[in-house]
């Protein structure tokens, strides 16, 4: 009785391969070759892999030099049951490759995402002072930023607390964020319906002189 066999690819094989310039012809001839891996034939001739695919011997030549070009396709040799020595295909390579375009894309993911926060950062400002930011202010704003490395969400919380005491002073906003970076905060303040429990929360930051500097 024929036994049915099936070769079985991961789908972001098919949807990344694109990515990695492996081209049509090259990625048919990967899936006919994962066919013969798991079939038990790791090292298939290259008359079996002609006859299967009805290419010619220089486009399955052809094929191997693109994908070990591309770094995805390795030929390697270990020792068999007897001893002897045997070349075989690895595949290891594309999925190494796989794992770098997830984590490249991960990280743009979080590169944006950062980038928006801090953009945020500066729409608020903007938006609770009512004008644009001077260019000592904006370079006070990255100072937070890049220097001091308070955290976006920190120094939005910052703004809107000093918004509340109409303290519309950069100085003062700096003391909220080194008062709170003093008590070991990341954030301490809560833009809700129950700000009365969240002024409970803050650490006591007096307007005193802050008030009196200038913008």
């Amino acid at each position: 009785m024929y036994e049915e066999q099936y070769t079985v690819i991961r789908t972001e094989i098919l949807e990344k391969y694109h990515q990695l310039d492996i081209t049509n012809e090259s990625m048919m001839f990967l899936i006919h070759l994962l066919g013969f891996i798991q079939s038990g034939n790791s090292f298939p001739s290259i008359n079996a892999l002609q006859r299967r695919m009805g290419y010619t011997d220089e486009e399955i030549y052809a094929c191997i030099d693109h994908l070990l070009d591309r770094g995805v396709l390795a030929i390697k040799s270990r020792k068999n049951e007897d001893g002897q020595v045997e070349e075989y295909y690895s595949l290891h390579p594309l999925y190494v490759k796989l794992e770098q375009l997830e984590e490249q894309k991960s990280r743009e993911v979080t590169q944006a995402n950062q980038d928006q926060a801090v953009r945020d950062v500066f729409n608020l400002i903007e938006d609770e002072f009512g004008r644009q930011l001077s260019p000592t202010e904006y370079e006070m704003v990255t100072h937070w930023l890049t220097k001091d490395r308070y955290q976006p969400s920190m120094i939005k919380d910052a703004v809107r607390e000093a918004a509340l005491s109409n303290a519309y002073n950069f100085r003062y906003i700096g003391r909220i964020l080194l008062n709170w970076q003093q008590q070991g905060k990341q954030t301490s303040f809560h833009h809700n319906v129950n700000q009365e429990k969240d002024n409970q929360q803050l650490p006591p930051v007096s307007l005193g002189h802050w008030l009196d500097v200038d913008n």
